[in-house]
């Protein structure tokens, strides 16, 4: 279960985790509250257009993906989330010649089994908040209009 919640983690900070084209971290990043999704959700998640509510839909399918990769039982999962935060610390990184503030966002992963393990994963990245002008565009015709490939 270890490799699942790593890899749901991972999945999802990638570039291939877009929304419209541009990497889905930018609408998400520099929130004063964490985002926090329920991988299990009791309903199915918005059909909204929003990012967050892509955001959501994208985890639970990223979850959903590496648990059948690595052959495990869903049964067998008691609960699973995904927290997105805005860490407190930024800097200002050049985007095409431009500077631009970026912040660290964590990406927190944990899994409960039904025997009451618990596995967790976290990583860290620099995140500018979306700025269509500064960042490359996905070619929608490729990926799709919400690029997941």
């Amino acid at each position: 279960m270890q490799s699942v919640v790593a890899g749901v983690v991972g999945t999802f900070v990638s570039r291939y985790s877009d929304y419209d084209g541009y990497w889905l971290l930018g609408f998400l990043v520099g929130r004063a509250n964490p985002i926090d999704i329920d991988l299990l959700p009791d309903a199915p998640p918005s059909a909204e257009n929003s990012a967050d509510a892509y955001a959501t839909r994208l985890a639970i399918l990223r979850f959903q993906e590496q648990v059948d990769k690595h052959h495990l039982p869903m049964s067998a999962v008691r609960a699973a989330r995904l927290e997105i935060a805005t860490l407190p610390s930024s800097r200002w990184q050049e985007v095409r010649g431009k500077p631009r503030r970026c912040w660290e966002l964590r990406v927190s992963g944990r899994v409960e089994v039904s025997s009451g393990a618990v596995y967790e994963a976290t990583t860290t990245t620099w995140v500018g908040p979306h700025l269509p002008w500064a960042e490359s565009r996905r070619h929608s015709s490729q990926w799709g209009t919400n690029g997941t490939g």
